[in-house]
């Protein structure tokens, strides 16, 4: 949902409500799975941002009065609360979310019909629509050949319940493969063709060199920004209808009516985001979601060491 392209939307299913405390990466990621770890780890910081700012800075404010009406920030805050409290790396429980970055498990999976993308079949198997898998490898399934532009999935996180012993379901986000290889983190290969250690804006610094000091705020930090849109779908955060999508990108989120926005997962995400920049790179949300910039050094230093107060 992050890169401001041809891409569409992301996806997700609420079906069970299962406990869960870590998140890992799996190693169907390959050379991305240590740059995918390092993103989680930079978006889990983001809510400590929210909280220590949403109703006390007033750059923050009119950045989030634009998302939520302002009576909601406590609830607003409590849910990316919910997000930063998934910080811990690791599976302990079979209900922790694992991030994939191939969709090879799920090609015995895959079913003609699209009535639904995913659901549980009469023997209490997953299934996933054959749309949703096509669109998510980046393929148009009415003309069976690769989508450059146009609809793409940039990823899905699915809540779902097998019939095991224990009784227990998995929760698991699905970064897709064209998104992946759209915001050129697979494989993670630096000018020379040699693998590199990517840092949390890498995404930015490509942006930066074809668009100059013009970034949009859905250009900012494409995988980090999908991630935390995912972890808002977790069941974690809200249960029993999990949050769902309504709009997507900058202009969708501030178009919804403001109390549909508490159940919009990118809304939460660009507060996120948008607040991370304000305290960190001294900089200001406008509007139209294009993001300015103040390079005045001493500007930057008080914005970032400005102090908070209740």
């Amino acid at each position: 949902m992050q890169v401001k392209s041809a891409l569409s939307a992301v996806v997700f299913c609420a079906i069970l409500t299962p406990t869960w405390a870590g998140w890992s990466v799996d190693q169907s990621c390959g050379p991305a799975k240590s740059n995918i770890e390092k993103a989680v780890e930079n978006v889990m910081k983001w809510p400590a941002e929210v909280a220590k700012s949403l109703g006390k800075d007033k750059d923050v404010d009119e950045l989030a009065a634009r998302l939520f009406n302002t009576a909601d920030f406590p609830y607003v805050k409590d849910i990316i609360a919910k997000v930063g409290a998934q910080s811990a790396m690791g599976n302990s429980q079979v209900d922790d979310p694992i991030i994939y970055c191939t969709q090879k498990r799920l090609k015995k999976k895959i079913r003609a019909s699209n009535q639904e993308v995913y659901y549980n079949d009469t023997l209490g198997h997953f299934t996933i629509s054959e749309e949703l898998f096509e669109d998510c490898e980046g393929k148009d399934t009415t003309e069976g050949k690769d989508t450059t532009e146009g609809k793409g999935t940039m990823a899905y996180t699915i809540a779902f319940w097998e019939k095991t012993k224990a009784g227990r379901g998995q929760t698991t986000m699905q970064l897709c493969p064209k998104f992946l290889k759209d915001i050129r983190q697979t494989p993670i290969l630096d000018g020379k063709g040699k693998p590199q250690n990517k840092k949390m804006h890498d995404s930015y610094e490509i942006l930066m060199n074809m668009y100059g000091h013009k970034v949009h705020i859905d250009d900012f930090a494409g995988l980090e920004l999908t991630l935390f849109h995912e972890f808002v779908h977790t069941p974690k955060v809200k249960p029993k209808p999990q949050i769902d999508d309504h709009g997507y990108f900058w202009d969708d989120a501030t178009g919804l009516p403001k109390d549909k926005a508490l159940d919009n997962a990118e809304s939460y995400a660009l507060l996120a985001l948008g607040t991370w920049l304000i305290n960190h790179r001294a900089a200001r949300i406008k509007s139209d979601g294009m993001i300015e910039w103040l390079e005045d050094e001493l500007a930057m230093k008080k914005r970032t060491a400005q102090p908070w107060t209740a």
